[in-house]
């Protein structure tokens, strides 16, 4: 069933279902079901995903990583094509990929890992009200509350705080406060 998601539920969505999964430490240990999708379609046209530490004043906002590399924008979705995953020096090296300015650690007492920093879905052009429009039958959801992803299948649930029937184009009525998920 198609799901409209608006940007106020957007980033909880993204953050668990691809952010994790393009982690590359998921990607090298076959933990991920992007692994050897560089290149491919993973969605619609109108996905754009990036992850940016330069993006001002959020939580992963940064200048340079925990590894000393430089903050640069890393498109990660562009068109619906998976471009590139998250990188810090140990797996740039492991994958041959540049890194991504994402090596991130705990403390001083573990190695750094690469982690999201600032993981956003990109606005498009279309409005909420015309995607809704385009729907014959779905889910708009506003709200979530918290989910969870296998990296490695790509199966996720999310618990939806507040979501509403799509039918014929319009918005219908509110859906029962639940968890819901796809394998």
């Amino acid at each position: 069933m198609p799901v409209v998601i608006l940007s106020s539920a957007g980033g909880v969505f993204v953050h668990e279902c691809i952010g994790h999964a393009v982690e590359a430490d998921h990607i090298a240990k076959n933990l991920s079901v992007f692994k050897d999708k560089l290149g491919e379609k993973i969605g619609s046209d109108i996905v754009n995903i990036v992850d940016d530490p330069t993006f001002p004043n959020q939580r992963g906002t940064h200048k340079v990583d925990d590894e000393g590399t430089p903050a640069l924008r890393n498109v990660i979705v562009e068109n619906g094509i998976l471009k590139n995953y998250i990188v810090d020096l140990k797996f740039s090296f492991i994958l041959g990929l540049k890194p991504t300015s994402s090596g991130k650690r705990e403390s001083y007492e573990v190695p750094p890992i690469p982690r999201m920093t600032n993981t956003i879905i990109l606005p498009g052009e279309s409005s909420p009200d015309d995607v809704i429009k385009e729907c014959w039958k779905g889910i708009l959801i506003k709200k979530l509350d918290g989910g969870e992803v296998d990296t490695a299948t790509g199966d996720f649930v999310f618990g939806i705080e507040e979501g509403y029937e799509i039918e014929m184009g319009k918005v219908g009525e509110m859906i029962k406060r639940g968890y819901y998920g796809e394998s």
